[in-house]
């Protein structure tokens, strides 16, 4: 294993650490501690504190060592960059610690490598979004900077700017919009805003002149580091490459904003003595709605916004932003939203009460039933297959639609789907064979129409999924404040939604039992067996505990050790 001995600065102290004996419920206090400072500096707008504080968390030995560890627990961690170097071993995972703390120390000596540049699908069109994927090295020293701007930014932030913070998600800024459309005299105008290329066009002097960050060469490197495609190395003047950890962050802060902008602007216009704007602005990265009373305050609202993206090097897709009625319904973050009239009878009148129907878009849908039919197109393979490809997906989806009542019915639409399709997987199988014996081997005993092997490998039952509806989340909290961190801790805990894994954090207090960090933290969390399976453990709540996948690995490795 290798060692690292570290000098710190005013104490000549020397420490001796390991990879796998980092202190990580120490190495996040530590961190926390100067981010709950940040924000209250940031909030007092104390800009020089502000500035001796981002400073001060960067060169601290911990935030080097969390910044390789969230770069190790991202989903790119398998994506190498131009360099093509990865961290696999304990010895790379400690050398890349200390090339960050270095240049965390001397950021006049960083020069970021171009990112290499890939092409991905765009989801619900032919087209093709171009993603850039850092050196390990330069994401991971993004990931340092990040946090050190992200409390600035969170306390500088829009109330209803839900995308890439912590601690918020698409649901929540689809409970917003139902928020602010179910009531008797709610608005009843859409704007849909679609911004053109957002991540490729943003203006770099805006970006330099506006992020608070301590280096603005460090950023500069980011912005102007260029991109690598068929070998040949380009130049960029605009726009932050998406794939990098600091992007979204960027892209906040060219829009946070823009809601008071709105606001303002529909305060000083259309408020009258008796009657106020009503205007929302509901914003999601770089996709948001402005809701409004009428078509022609949208539409004069939208020539202002215009204005506002201008500055930052943006401007409005045509073809996509449009101004639309609530009752003809809009697609927002995969879900369809729109407002009905239902008739009902009451005291002997017909009476016609709005309602909002949230659910499921038709690209979501058409998106999934097309893997389902690609897994069970393998004709081939065997049921314990089909049942490890679907049942991820199906879970999946469920969890994500399910805030809505009005999705329900679509899950019954879909488990009808799986079910016709799992039909034709079983004749194509076997081809020639009486179905009313193949439907005794593959649909399970006592049930209705489940298949697979028994009650423990089935395929899961996505019709049978309930729903459930999150609270509103309470504007002008920050979860990098004191006082507010356990409100956000306790509205992540209710979206704890599989039963065995409920029990299994409730039992262990939502805490990771190794670095002692709660396990909203944003990283993957792993079910352990604390008496392993091959020695006789079983898979019950009494032998189960969760891990971070970092904390996980650490605990495994030892456990080898040990053996050997």
């Amino acid at each position: 294993m290798v060692t690292l001995k570290k000098k710190i600065k005013k104490g000549c102290m020397k420490k001796t650490v390991e990879w796998n004996d980092i202190e990580w419920k120490e190495v996040y206090k530590d961190v926390k501690d100067t981010q709950h400072q940040l924000t209250e500096a940031t909030i007092s707008k104390d800009f020089k504190r502000v500035y001796r504080l981002q400073r001060k968390l960067i060169t601290k030995w911990n935030s080097s060592c969390l910044a390789v560890r969230r770069v190790l627990t991202s989903s790119g961690k398998n994506t190498p960059g131009l360099d093509n170097e990865l961290w696999n071993s304990s010895k790379e995972k400690m050398k890349a610690v200390i090339n960050i703390h270095n240049l965390a120390l001397k950021p006049s000596e960083y020069k970021c490598k171009p990112v290499k540049r890939v092409y991905i699908p765009k989801p619900g069109s032919n087209e093709k979004r171009p993603l850039g994927i850092p050196t390990m090295i330069d994401r991971a020293l993004q990931a340092l900077y990040h946090m050190c701007v992200d409390p600035v930014v969170e306390a500088m932030s829009d109330n209803n700017s839900y995308g890439f913070r912590k601690y918020r998600s698409t649901h929540d800024a689809i409970i917003k919009i139902k928020n602010c459309l179910d009531k008797k005299d709610s608005p009843t105008w859409i704007l849909e805003a679609d911004i053109e290329k957002c991540f490729d066009k943003i203006n770099h002097n805006f970006l330099i002149e506006n992020t608070i960050i301590c280096d603005k060469k460090v950023l500069i490197e980011w912005l102007k580091s260029g991109y690598s495609e068929l070998g040949i190395i380009h130049e960029t003047e605009e726009g932050t490459p998406q794939g990098g950890v600091i992007s979204p962050l960027l892209c906040n802060i060219a829009l946070n904003g823009i809601e008071k902008y709105v606001k303002d602007y529909a305060h000083k216009k259309y408020r009258t003595k008796t009657e106020r704007p009503k205007v929302h602005l509901i914003r999601y990265a770089d996709d948001f709605i402005i809701i409004g009373k009428s078509k022609e305050q949208l539409q004069d609202i939208k020539l202002q916004v215009d204005v506002y993206l201008i500055e930052r090097g943006l401007r409005f897709k045509e073809t996509k932003t449009r101004i639309i009625n609530i009752f003809d319904g809009f697609d927002f973050l995969g879900f369809n939203i729109q407002k009905r009239l239902i008739n009902y009878r009451f005291n002997n009148r017909y009476l016609q009460p709005d309602v909002i129907i949230i659910k499921p878009n038709i690209k979501s849908i058409m998106k999934v039933k097309d893997k389902i039919k690609e897994v069970t197109k393998n004709y081939q393979m065997p049921i314990r297959g089909i049942i490890s490809l679907i049942n991820p997906i199906l879970r999946g989806w469920s969890e994500y639609y399910r805030i809505s009542y009005y999705s329900t019915i679509t899950f019954w639409k879909l488990g009808h789907y799986v079910w016709y399709r799992m039909m034709i997987w079983i004749k194509r199988k076997h081809h020639g064979e009486k179905l009313k014996k193949l439907l005794n081997k593959y649909i399970i005993p006592n049930t209705k129409w489940e298949f697979g092997i028994d009650q423990k490998e089935k395929i899961y039952q996505i019709n049978s999924v309930t729903s459930w509806s999150p609270t509103l989340m309470k504007e002008g909290k920050n979860p990098y404040n004191l006082i507010d961190e356990e409100y956000f801790k306790e509205r992540a805990k209710k979206r704890i939604l599989a039963r065995f894994r409920s029990t299994i954090y409730k039992k262990n207090n939502h805490i990771c039992k190794e670095c002692g960090e709660s396990l909203y933290n944003g990283e993957k969390v792993e079910l352990h067996h604390i008496i392993s399976q091959k020695l006789g453990g079983k898979w019950t709540v009494a032998n189960i505990i969760p891990l971070h996948e970092i904390c996980h690995k650490k605990i495994t490795q030892n456990e080898k050790k040990k053996v050997v």
